[in-house]
């Protein structure tokens, strides 16, 4: 009787020693899950700090123009961006211009980009 509660005192250690090892894994897997989500994102945020920077140097500014299916790199210094969808391009500092009203660009439709984020 005493050999068979020690041999049921050591499979209930041995179960308790695999729980704790199974959780202590499952932590470990956790922890290292939030340290490599934290670096990729604050690698995200770097690549676009540095992606904008660059961006300035170069004085051009990026635009997702739908209509051509990507983003496109215009000069930085007009204030009003248009696009026809084809890969054709309007760039006023005009408040008041509107390629859409003007005969000159070809009766073509004409639609404002904003800048992508």
């Amino acid at each position: 009787m005493l050999q068979q509660h020690m041999a049921k005192m050591n499979r209930i250690r041995a179960k308790g020693a695999a729980d704790r090892a199974a959780i202590t894994s499952r932590s470990n897997d956790e922890v290292n899950q939030i340290i490599n989500d934290g670096y990729k994102r604050r690698q995200a945020i770097k690549d676009g700090t540095d992606r904008r920077v660059i961006d300035t140097i170069r004085e051009v500014e990026r635009y997702n123009d739908a209509g051509y299916g990507h983003q496109v790199e215009l000069p930085a210094s007009y204030n009003h961006v248009y696009a026809d969808g084809t890969g054709g391009y309007v760039l006023s500092n005009d408040a008041n211009y509107n390629p859409n009203t003007d005969p000159g660009t070809n009766a073509r439709s004409w639609s404002v980009l904003q800048p992508a984020p």
